[in-house]
C-alpha cells in the first residue's frame, strides 16, 4: 500500500481534523461531544494488515514510516525539549494518525473509498477528539464552611473571593491568542506567556481553597473552583504540546469546554449573591 495515495489521502484527512478542530474552537462557544480516543489503545488493535509490511527493515511498520513520511508524527517536545511523558496525550497523535489510516486502509480494501467518505471519516474523528482528562476535582472536604449565612457574611464572602480572584484580573488578552501567536511566529516567548496564563489562574484557584464559604453557598462555590482549576490544568499541559498538532487541537476543544463552564459556574455563583442577599 506504499506510494502516493496513502500519503496524500492521509495528509488530506489530517487537514480536515486541523480544520474542523479550529472551527469547533473559533466558532461558536459551545460544548461538544467529549467523546475520548482512547490514547491508550495498543495499535495491536488495528487491523493485522497494518503492521505486516517493513519494507525499509528499520523496525517500524510500513503504515507508521508512511505517516511520519506526512508530517503526522507526534511530537511532544517543546523548543526546550520538555518532555510531557506523564500525560496520556503524549500517545493521542499516534493513535488518531493510525485511526486516519487505518480507516483509509479499511475504506479502500473494501472498495468503499471516495472523497466524500474520506471527509466524513476525517469529520467523525475530529468530533471525538478531546483531551483526557487529568485535573482532580477538589471536594466539599477541602473547603472552610462557615455557619453563618446573614447578609452581612455573604457580603464578606464575596468581598473575600475578589481578592482571591484577583491574579485573574488582568489586561492581557485571551490565553488562546498566545497559543495562535505562537502558531504563525513560532516565537518561544508566547509559550512563557501561556504559561503564565497558566499560573495566574492556578494561584486564582488556590486561593479559593483558603476562602471560608457561607454554607448555603458551598455548591456554587466548589462548582466554580473545580471549573477554574479544570481551566487552569488544562492551559497548564498546552505547553508542552505546542509542536503536537493533534493534541495541542485536542487539548484547544477542551479549553473551549473548560472556559465555557468556568463562565456558567461564575455566574450561577453571582446568581446566588443575588438571590441570597435578597432573601434577608
Amino acid at each position: 500500500m506504499r506510494g502516493s495515495s496513502p500519503i496524500l489521502v492521509t495528509a488530506a484527512l489530517s487537514l480536515a481534523v486541523l480544520l474542523l478542530a479550529l472551527g469547533v474552537h473559533l466558532g461558536a462557544r459551545a460544548h461538544t461531544a467529549r467523546a475520548i480516543i482512547d490514547p491508550n489503545r495498543a495499535l495491536a488493535t488495528l487491523p493485522t494488515y497494518l503492521t505486516i509490511d517493513d519494507r525499509n527493515g528499520n523496525g517500524i511498520p510500513d503504515w507508521q514510516d508512511e505517516l511520519t513520511h506526512s508530517g503526522i508524527a507526534a511530537s511532544t517536545s517543546t523548543d526546550s525539549n520538555t518532555l510531557a511523558t506523564a500525560d496520556p496525550l503524549t500517545a493521542l497523535a499516534n493513535q488518531v494518525a493510525g485511526a486516519l489510516y487505518g480507516g483509509y486502509l479499511s475504506l479502500k480494501q473494501n472498495g468503499e473509498y471516495s472523497s466524500a467518505r474520506a471527509a466524513t471519516l476525517g469529520t467523525n474523528i475530529a468530533t471525538n477528539l478531546q483531551a483526557p482528562d487529568t485535573f482532580v476535582p477538589h471536594t466539599v472536604d477541602d473547603l472552610t464552611i462557615d455557619e453563618d449565612t446573614t447578609e452581612a457574611r455573604i457580603l464578606k464572602y464575596r468581598a473575600d473571593l475578589r481578592v482571591a480572584l484577583a491574579p485573574m484580573v488582568t489586561d492581557d488578552p485571551p490565553e488562546i491568542e498566545y497559543f495562535a501567536s505562537y502558531v504563525v511566529t513560532k516565537d518561544p516567548s508566547w509559550i512563557t506567556k501561556l504559561s503564565d496564563a497558566a499560573a495566574r489562574y492556578a494561584a486564582a484557584e488556590k486561593n479559593m481553597l483558603t476562602v471560608s464559604v457561607p454554607k448555603d453557598g458551598v455548591p456554587e462555590h466548589l462548582r466554580a473552583l473545580n471549573a477554574l482549576g479544570a481551566y487552569a490544568s488544562t492551559l497548564n499541559r498546552m505547553p508542552p504540546y505546542m509542536n503536537d498538532t493533534f493534541a495541542s487541537l485536542a487539548l484547544l476543544k477542551t479549553l473551549n469546554a473548560d472556559e465555557e463552564d468556568m463562565l456558567r459556574s461564575f455566574d450561577a455563583l453571582a446568581q446566588y449573591y443575588v438571590r441570597t442577599v435578597a432573601t434577608k
